[in-house]
């Protein structure tokens, strides 16, 4: 519990907390939708764009390779628990399930539609299986509390029959959407539209390969036609120009006729180019390094391990702290009950472990060669790692200045 959370518990009266002015009287007890529809994503966005694709499952592979574990807070340090349940829960979450393929689903589900959400069964008032649910507001649905800012979950089973899942049996993850404090805003939404605009760019592509559907241009005759010379054009037209194995061979037509151009060739509509503009906006939109998903622009070894570095410091790494955030708020108090008090800091906690991730350790190299210099030069330990942010705790920095004093 953070030192301001229990300072404001300290300060507001139960008659306060329940008219807190951010609640909005509208929206009590009744559920929250939401237009985004995540099939149409999956469908439109991740089955249709192959951009859209390679970015999500490059972030949900990265996040599912991150082991967890708890540590306990001894004194004033902190030690790693093996085996704890958090940690256990979070390897086997379920019968049919590896925690890898969990984490998958929940990164997937967060870029659709902004929202993963866990279904928590419980053994004897403890969590002991994660079950993912589709984040459908088809499916399931928030309903918000004027008093407790969240009455309890919708979850339809078919039309007609409704459950009702009570909050603390539910962990939602979700992104931030400033207009909605209950449901989450998809950065597929927010690209939506340089989705839609490379997909339809494929697509014509396709289409004008395969049968020309867009009009080139017109053939006009210095004479009317009849029936029987009109199919004969048109057959010869078809025989010459249809399909990509005809593309842009000579023409060959009699019968006077004159050829008017109606339309841009692929050339002139920069077709590439902007195909790579769209490409860069997803990957923007999704904070993963073009070059990642499979770019040639400017590719080269440095680059390349320069964008890995970059994507696990600026996509993933801020992506686990969300999901540690949501994990502690929602697990830890079930084993400590310090962490139900204000006015007590927390005896466990949630933790990632980055040590085997190869991108970064490249950079945790160069630290180590600073620290080298900087210890060299009498800078004690205990100021280089929390410079450095070398990550070591109290009782690892005792250990290795008893080695150096040997």
């Amino acid at each position: 519990m953070s030192i301001i959370k229990s300072k404001i518990a300290n300060w507001l009266l139960p008659e306060q907390l329940k008219t807190l002015p951010f609640i909005q009287r509208h929206l009590s007890e009744k559920p929250q939708w939401n237009a985004w529809d995540t099939k149409n994503a999956i469908e439109n966005g991740l089955k249709a764009s192959v951009w859209v694709y390679r970015c999500i499952n490059k972030r949900a592979k990265a996040v599912a390779s991150i082991p967890w574990y708890v540590e306990e807070r001894v004194g004033d340090t902190w030690q790693r628990v093996p085996n704890h349940p958090i940690e256990v829960l979070l390897t086997e979450p379920n019968p049919f399930m590896t925690g890898q393929k969990l984490m998958e689903y929940l990164v997937n589900h967060l870029d659709l539609s902004g929202n993963a959400l866990w279904k928590i069964v419980k053994a004897r008032g403890v969590p002991v299986e994660f079950w993912p649910i589709v984040p459908d507001t088809n499916v399931i649905r928030p309903v918000p509390h004027r008093n407790t800012f969240l009455s309890h979950y919708e979850y339809q089973i078919d039309p007609g029959n409704i459950l009702r899942i009570e909050p603390n049996e539910i962990i939602h993850f979700k992104t931030v959407d400033p207009a909605n404090y209950y449901w989450g805003l998809s950065p597929i939404q927010v690209a939506a539209k340089v989705i839609d605009t490379d997909i339809e760019s494929v697509n014509w592509n396709k289409i004008s390969l395969q049968n020309r559907a867009v009009t080139d241009g017109i053939f006009s005759f210095s004479h009317p036609l009849t029936k029987v010379q009109w199919e004969e054009a048109r057959a010869q037209i078809r025989e010459q120009h249809q399909g990509s194995g005809n593309s842009h061979t000579p023409w060959v037509l009699g019968s006077g006729a004159t050829w008017h151009q109606m339309s841009l060739s692929p050339v002139e509509m920069d077709f590439l180019q902007s195909r790579k503009y769209n490409r860069e906006e997803i990957c923007a939109v999704f904070d993963v390094p073009p070059i990642l998903v499979g770019s040639q622009d400017a590719a080269s070894y440095n680059n390349y391990s320069t964008a890995r570095r970059a994507f696990y410091e600026d996509s993933i790494v801020p992506l686990l702290d969300d999901i540690r955030e949501c994990l502690d708020m929602a697990l830890v108090p079930y084993w400590d009950t310090k962490a139900r008090d204000p006015g007590e800091q927390n005896s466990i906690r949630l933790m990632y472990d980055l040590n085997n991730v190869t991108a970064l350790q490249e950079e945790f190299g160069e630290k180590v060669k600073n620290a080298e210099i900087l210890y060299n030069m009498g800078i004690p330990l205990e100021q280089i790692n929390q410079r450095l942010e070398l990550g070591f705790m109290d009782l690892e920095l005792r250990e290795l200045e008893s080695e150096e004093q040997q």
